[in-house]
């Protein structure tokens, strides 16, 4: 059996080309077959958004002969590249988003004792953030940015307990995050990591109605009354915070750990023309970080039984995964890199770094399923070699009779593992096992 076979079923598995043709015959984008293959066309795609480093239209079509061998002209592809196209493109992303999150396993390469013991907590674990683009100035008109003229703007659900997307939306550059929030009943029973700037009242509310449980950062300008202290006792003299505006607690104490519960008013959103003004309570808990001299501020509804405030600090953290994964998308997947002034391109190249990021992450966790349960490979890390290594995969994908083509995919999976591997991932496993005799 081939060595590279796992990779390049895998492939195509995830890009079928069934699914494709049909998507193509609905949209209507093939009137009559010319010289270009559309699921070879996509695969140009998600191949020139994952190695080159300026990506451009000349750029698809090179692609596009490697991985077919056969010349087109770049008119060809420039052609190809339009709104019906971009259309396919997002359905197929979405599609696949929605079938790994079906088929939603936690990730073999995460087995911190922190995300082991959210899973025994909470239904899900989810982080919400977005990324801005800037595109070309010509394009202000249809995609007005807000630091620049012309922007563009993605907005996605990470889940945190097995490193996959669930959701995505592209907007506007000066589309606001909190207009681009969609939630739902997939929320309940979930926690959602919110990052500083979807920071909002009304989101927490609309939060928890759905059921489900937040956990954000604090903007520095918010300085609610304090109702009640979930710290009563502690050594000495303490100072009672109750009935004080938070800001005048945190200068007046000189304890480590606040955990208070605050009352604070706001507006929901309007609705049947009339706007509905409430008091919340909400729970804030200050961590002071002696590096900085400062204290860290967080704001959340979960309680004191069921997240304690030292363990807050330890969960907010793993909210950096959604940071990697925009990261990786920048680096290695061409995202941020829109050199075209026509918007249907825009949007086909958007979706084909999600897609090349999708793809490129189901390879990882498929390869990590072959490795011994000590290996784990870091996303930045696999993206930068596999990419290097993405054509002979799917050059054989397409070409499975191919023999060459496939010893050739055998030799780019044997650099590949040896690249990927942690030379110190046995030290580090012997180490822990020490450690463990040692406490028990």
């Amino acid at each position: 059996m081939s060595k590279s076979n796992i990779l390049t079923k895998q492939l195509s598995s995830l890009i079928d080309k069934k699914l494709i043709n049909s998507l193509v015959k609905e949209s209507g984008l093939v009137q009559r077959q010319r010289k270009i293959k559309i699921p070879e066309l996509i695969w140009a795609l998600i191949l020139s958004s994952s190695h080159q480093t300026n990506r451009s239209v000349a750029g698809v079509a090179r692609s596009y002969t490697e991985i077919t061998d056969e010349a087109v002209a770049r008119s060809s592809v420039y052609s190809r590249l339009n709104k019906d196209c971009a259309q396919v493109l997002k359905r197929l992303t979405l599609h696949l988003i929605n079938t790994l999150a079906a088929n939603d396993e936690h990730s073999a390469q995460d087995q911190r004792d922190s995300v082991q013991n959210l899973r025994a907590h909470f239904d899900g674990v989810y982080a919400l953030d977005s990324s801005s683009n800037r595109l070309r100035d010509k394009l202000k008109g249809k995609l007005p940015g807000v630091s620049t003229p012309a922007g563009l703007k993605l907005h996605c659900f990470f889940n945190i307990l097995s490193g996959k997307l669930i959701k995505v939306k592209k907007s506007k550059g000066r589309t606001a995050d909190l207009k681009a929030c969609q939630l739902g009943g997939w929320l309940k029973d979930s926690l959602l990591l919110v990052d500083l700037g979807y920071f909002s009242y009304n989101l927490f509310d609309r939060i928890e109605r759905h059921g489900g449980y937040f956990l954000s950062r604090v903007k520095s300008n918010t300085n609610p009354k304090v109702v009640r202290n979930h710290r009563r006792k502690t050594r000495g003299s303490s100072i009672d915070v109750e009935g004080m505006k938070l800001k005048q607690a945190l200068k007046k104490i000189k304890r480590d750990v606040l955990d208070v519960d605050v009352e604070v008013t706001f507006k929901r959103r309007v609705y049947k023309g009339k706007q509905q003004s409430v008091k919340r309570r909400f729970r804030v808990i200050a961590i002071y970080n002696v590096a900085e001299k400062r204290y860290h501020r967080y704001v959340t509804n979960l309680s004191v039984d069921r997240l304690s405030a030292e363990e807050i600090t330890s969960v907010y953290a793993l909210r950096w995964q959604i940071e990697i994964f925009f990261k990786a998308l920048r680096q290695h997947h061409s995202f941020g890199d829109f050199p075209s002034s026509n918007k249907e391109i825009v949007d086909c190249f958007f979706w084909a770094s999600i897609l090349s990021y999708l793809v490129s992450h189901e390879c990882r966790e498929r390869v990590s399923q072959e490795q011994p349960s000590y290996s784990s490979t870091p996303m930045l890390r696999w993206s930068q070699h596999f990419c290097s290594y993405f054509r002979d995969f799917i050059r054989a994908s397409l070409n499975p009779k191919a023999k060459y083509m496939r010893d050739i995919a055998d030799w780019a999976y044997k650099l590949l593992l040896n690249f990927i591997r942690d030379p110190n991932a046995k030290n580090r496993q012997r180490i822990n096992s020490t450690n463990t005799n040692i406490c028990a």
